[in-house]
């Protein structure tokens, strides 16, 4: 289908975030948060996503503030660490994330490191962390990361049986 001289007619069947990250903010600012950090890997979802909140942000009656704290899809250790120190010194208590399992681990270990995670800190990751299997810690090994992520919630917005019929049809 990436071929458009042989498929000129076919269209986009995954639709953008674009509405995930209005219901995010809507749910945001139902909360009174008027400050934001969005945490996201510089891909074509994260990046579009991210924007996408940043604009939704913009447009509320008592728009939202919001700083941006990009990293690269497949980011070191170390780029990840100092986008969350980065995240840690604009005193943002809400944050989207925008990322995937691979960076969930380093990242909620930094931030728990860093007290910015768990109690006084809420993080809302997107749907790229929706599988059962992101949200397997162990108690012993990943302490920091079950500390960090204590209060975070996961915004998914499809029907829980369009996502089953979406993912055993891929």
């Amino acid at each position: 289908f990436d071929n458009k001289g042989q498929y000129p007619t076919f269209g986009r069947v995954i639709p953008s975030a674009i509405g995930d990250a209005y219901a995010a903010v809507d749910y945001l600012s139902k909360l009174n948060v008027t400050h934001l950090a969005v945490m996201f890997v510089k891909d074509p979802y994260g990046s579009s996503y991210a924007q996408a909140i940043k604009e939704a942000a913009g447009l509320q009656p008592e728009p939202m503030a919001v700083t941006m704290h990009p990293f690269s899809f497949g980011a070191s250790d170390e780029e990840i660490a100092f986008e969350v120190e980065r995240l840690k010194k604009s005193e943002r208590r809400y944050i989207v994330g925008i990322f995937f399992k691979t960076e969930l681990d380093v990242v909620m270990r930094e931030a728990s490191r860093l007290g910015i995670g768990g109690e006084g800190y809420f993080w809302l990751f997107t749907d790229s962390l929706s599988d059962a299997d992101d949200w397997k810690f162990s108690s012993t090994d990943d302490a920091g990361i079950i500390s960090g992520i204590t209060g975070s919630g996961v915004l998914l917005t499809a029907h829980p049986k369009t996502r089953l019929w979406r993912d055993n049809t891929a």
